[in-house]
């Protein structure tokens, strides 16, 4: 299934909306920077086309 970030075609909506976070201390994610992108899915035909994907 191919998927199309959202900041290639919305990219000042994207740029203003785009969240990130750090994580300090946790047992279940690495310490460090994340981001938060939105990506959809461009197949035709897909009805259920939103995923959020955890990029580090």
């Amino acid at each position: 299934m191919p998927y199309a970030m959202f900041h290639e075609y919305l990219k000042e909506i994207a740029k203003r909306e785009t969240r990130s976070f750090t994580v300090f201390d946790n047992l279940k994610l690495a310490v460090g920077n994340y981001g938060l992108l939105e990506m959809y899915c461009d197949e035709t035909g897909t009805i259920n086309n939103f995923n959020l994907l955890l990029f580090a």
